[in-house]
């Protein structure tokens, strides 16, 4: 039970007082949410991988095995869904939103404050390649997902070069791999914009839950947050044995494996008329329900 309560006071009640405070802010100021979410996806977020893969003191190694784990994951949840949805017979629409909540995962403003909080800046550091493999493949993958085939090869490949993540580990990888010795302004500024990126994450999670419209038929979302909150971590199960991570790795890979499903999602979802209400209700049950289910993941790997 100590154990128990040390989890919620230490770590959840944190995460979801910063929601909160999103959620009120945006219900008495209604604040230009669009450029707050622009400023996190085009400068807070890179600085922070950026920096994290440059200062990071993880072995190679130990990078590409989460890089994989990550990438596997994602994947094969999203392969579940889109099974489920056959076996279902959704029609199109549905089936893809379907598949969509299954693949955006909220490793982001949700997972990496929940490693924060519970391991650390070493957490962090983990936590922040399997953030980077789905929103990578949530901006590429996603797109097909969404679209259902509409969406051209090309259109796909257009949409990645937007993705300032994408530079962002790309120039990471280089520096790290070439052992380049960057000035020190440009660390340090990376490294401050990037602290910044957890809080405004959790508050632009709060806003944009406040904005969330709950009102569908909840047997395809009861099923669909089953395969995020559940079938998810334990497909995580396998894959970090299969892959041979221990340790923190193990930890933070079961956490990111076991966080909601991103807001973020509800862009596709919206674009490309993929049940946008279907998929924000997802959002916010999932997101909910996930006080209980990440606790429970966290009192089992802490």
């Amino acid at each position: 039970m100590s154990a128990l309560l040390g989890i919620l006071g230490q770590v959840i009640a944190p995460l979801f007082i910063i929601i909160g405070l999103g959620y009120a802010y945006e219900r008495r100021f209604s604040p230009d949410l669009p450029s707050l979410s622009r400023l996190s996806f085009y400068v807070l977020s890179p600085c922070l991988i950026f920096n994290s893969l440059v200062t990071t003191e993880l072995p190679q190694a130990d990078l590409l095995r989460m890089a994989v784990f990550a990438t596997l994951n994602v994947l094969g949840v999203t392969c579940l869904a889109a099974l489920l949805a056959r076996l279902f017979r959704y029609e199109p629409s549905l089936a893809s939103a379907f598949t969509l909540v299954a693949l955006g995962t909220n490793a982001g403003n949700y997972g990496l404050a929940v490693n924060l909080f519970a391991f650390g800046q070493p957490g962090l550091q983990q936590a922040l390649i399997y953030f980077m493999i789905n929103a990578i493949l949530v901006n590429t993958l996603g797109v097909f997902v969404a679209a259902r085939g509409q969406a051209s090869v090309g259109r796909a490949l257009r949409r990645v070069l937007y993705v300032p993540l994408v530079y962002a580990v790309i120039i990471g990888v280089l520096v790290r791999l070439l052992r380049w010795q960057l000035p020190t302004a440009i660390l340090k500024a990376t490294q401050l914009a990037g602290q910044a990126t957890v809080p405004i994450l959790l508050l632009l999670l709060g806003m944009q839950l406040a904005r969330t419209e709950v009102n569908q038929a909840w047997r395809p979302v009861g099923w669909a947050v089953l395969v995020k909150l559940v079938a998810s971590p334990l497909l995580a199960l396998g894959l970090l044995s299969l892959l041979g991570l221990r340790g923190l790795a193990w930890q933070v890979g079961l956490v990111q494996a076991g966080t909601p499903t991103a807001v973020t999602v509800t862009i596709l979802a919206g674009e490309y008329d993929a049940k946008p209400r279907f998929v924000a209700t997802v959002v916010f049950v999932s997101t909910l329900l996930s006080l209980v289910t990440v606790t429970f993941i966290l009192t089992q790997v802490m």
